[in-house]
């Protein structure tokens, strides 16, 4: 999904609900302990909305441990084509 940052930069975001992962597509390349706050809150929302509105309906491969809040990793892809600055 895209992901605005402060109004500026645009980066992709890729979610892996089952791997509880978020990757970064980052052009600049800014350092990950940065967006790691940013993403903060697509780690805590997103899951749960997705529990409250039952998108996965009656999928019996979807557990309740998929659904925590808690235990992300966030990367980067290091292979994104990066642009100057300016």
């Amino acid at each position: 999904m895209p992901f605005n940052h402060r109004g500026v930069h645009w980066v992709l975001v890729k979610v892996h609900f089952k791997e509880r992962t978020i990757t970064l597509f980052d052009s600049l390349g800014t350092s990950i302990r940065k967006w790691e706050q940013f993403l903060l809150p697509i780690q805590t929302l997103l899951p749960m909305l997705l529990q409250k509105t039952d998108h996965y309906g009656n999928d019996t491969h979807m557990t309740a441990d998929w659904y925590r809040t808690d235990g992300w990793s966030v990367s980067r892809c290091n292979d994104t084509p990066q642009q100057a600055v300016g």
